[in-house]
């Protein structure tokens, strides 16, 4: 609302406006609004500093987490504004309460003031402050009496880890959580341990006593979206802690959450392989696996603890081929009728069945151009060259015998539903002339075909050279055409930043680590 003069207004308007209600009552109702914004302007003006300060904010400052909390339970109206919080590590002891070093390019001190709290001890909190944060424990995250006394003990020596999972617990329209990677086991400047282990055990408590009227503090409610060792350019992306399967499974049990982006799973014996993850009981609607090295058994726990999967991922994260097979027959059994978003960087994504596995399938990305070209492709280290017999490996469920098995038409292995598709040559960048233009035709095949008006994208990208030259205009120009002319956006005048955005835009699992600092273009996986 802001102050205006009625008679500003069109005489037309007004005259309009007059012959529907009497000119009396308009006059008081401006008046009242005019008043009331007088009155609430401060409260206005207080909630935007307070937006402002408090949307986003990280752990990189050793006071930083203890002084959020105490901010909680002393004004909660600030603390409503937290959104996002982004922890770029752990401090195991009131010693490392210090500013992080990066080993990585940078110094600490060209990256912001360098502070040293490391005299700090218990007596930093107060008496009655350790008495709330023990009665927290207690009342509202139904702790077992030995976890209790765990966390307390390991608050009074100074770690920080309990101070933002009680934080993360209590901020009511917390939103996001981003755990940045770092390095756990080259560096003394964190504890081997994930930083990810009183939260995860705050949601187990939490959860196993919903079945005796407990309730789930508002920070855990809200939770939408978590990032497990997002990567930064202030570290290398593999020297970062590695969470077992077993630690992260709470996470799926959050009651509001969508979005899981998890990286760097796995690699390190799980204590408990056998973990418990009840089918169908999580929210989780966009689930990313990235470079994860864990068991068939715990992904098949993970993506059947989903009750409705939209959007998948998995990159780096390759298995055997019989592992392959189970796992991507478990994924379609159980999300198969409504998965819209799919992105798979190993072999056990079967196009030939798409159009009956996946029949609301929008967004299709990584396939490989070469598996559905109309001639068989044998492969070398470089390229991919044509030949008249089938290859050696056939699909997985097809008979040795049948010679026609690997070819597919792509019309009929893709749903009408989709809308966008992404193309990756193998090995590498361009293949050969001959394997791009049967690939160019295949797809402005489908793209005339009147049953998919859907179809607005097709990325092209890695059909160019590893120059990053143009595809050859006079070889493929009538199939360029052809795509153009159906108004196909195929990312092929982008360049390498313009693409990594393009695809970054439309990603759920790609949003940026937004305390970098000076605005380093860093995204998560």
């Amino acid at each position: 609302m802001c102050d205006f003069e009625l008679l500003s207004l069109p005489e037309e308007l007004v005259a309009s406006i007059a012959d529907l209600i009497a000119t009396d009552s308009i006059v008081n109702f401006a008046l009242s609004c005019s008043a009331a914004f007088r009155h609430l302007q401060p409260r206005l003006e207080r909630n935007q500093r307070l937006h402002a300060e408090f949307k986003v904010r990280h752990d990189r400052h050793p006071l930083e987490a203890p002084t959020l909390l105490r901010r909680v339970l002393s004004d909660p109206d600030a603390i409503w504004h937290l959104r996002d919080f982004e922890s770029w590590g752990v401090r195991p002891g009131f010693r490392k309460w210090t500013s992080w070093p990066f080993h990585y390019g940078r110094p600490i001190e060209t990256i912001e003031p360098f502070e040293d709290h490391s005299t700090l001890n218990v007596d930093f909190y107060r008496p009655f402050e350790l008495i709330d944060y023990r009665m927290i424990l207690m009342d509202k995250l139904y702790m077992a009496v030995e976890e209790i006394y765990k966390w307390i003990e390991r608050i009074r020596d100074g770690w920080d880890e309990p101070i933002k999972g009680l934080l993360f617990a209590l901020a009511p329209r917390l939103d996001r959580l981003n755990f940045i990677a770092y390095d756990s086991w080259q560096s003394d400047d964190f504890h081997t341990e994930d930083p990810l282990s009183f939260l995860c055990t705050a949601i187990r408590s939490v959860y196993d006593a919903l079945k005796i009227g407990g309730i789930w503090p508002p920070g855990f409610f809200s939770l939408r979206t978590i990032s497990i060792c997002s990567s930064t350019e202030l570290r290398h992306p593999h020297d970062a802690f590695y969470a077992n399967p077993s630690r992260i499974a709470p996470l799926f049990l959050l009651p509001n959450i969508k979005v899981l982006n998890l990286s760097l799973i796995g690699f390190d014996e799980d204590p408990d392989p056998d973990f418990f993850l009840p089918p169908g009981s999580s929210s989780v609607e966009a689930l990313c696996f990235h470079c994860v090295d864990m068991t068939l058994q715990a992904r098949i726990k993970f993506i059947q603890a989903c009750r409705r999967l939209h959007s998948f991922q998995s990159r780096g994260s390759t298995m055997g081929s019989s592992e392959a097979m189970d796992f991507w027959r478990a994924l379609i059994n159980r999300h198969g009728a409504w998965l819209e978003s799919l992105s798979m960087d190993y072999n056990q994504l079967k196009l030939h069945r798409l159009s009956t596995s996946l029949p609301k399938l929008k967004h299709l990305d990584r396939i490989n151009g070469t598996e559905w070209v109309r001639e068989y492709m044998v492969f070398t280290d470089e390229v991919a060259f044509r030949c008249s017999k089938a290859p050696c490996m056939l699909e997985i469920g097809s008979a040795v015998d049948e010679p026609k098995a690997h070819p597919m038409e792509l019309r009929v292995a893709l749903p009408f539903m989709i809308e966008r598709l992404g193309l990756e040559m193998v090995p590498g960048g361009m293949c050969t002339k001959a394997v791009s233009r049967e690939v160019l035709y295949a797809l402005a095949d489908l793209a005339e075909d009147e049953r998919f008006t859907s179809l607005r994208e097709i990325c092209l990208f890695d059909l160019k050279h590893r120059s990053d030259s143009p595809l050859p205009q006079d070889t493929n120009a009538d199939a360029l055409a052809r795509l153009h002319a159906r108004n196909i956006e195929t990312h092929l005048s982008c360049d390498d930043l313009e693409h990594m955005r393009f695809h970054r835009d439309r990603d759920p699992f790609s949003s940026p680590n937004k305390t970098e600092p000076f605005g380093y273009l860093t995204y998560d996986r």
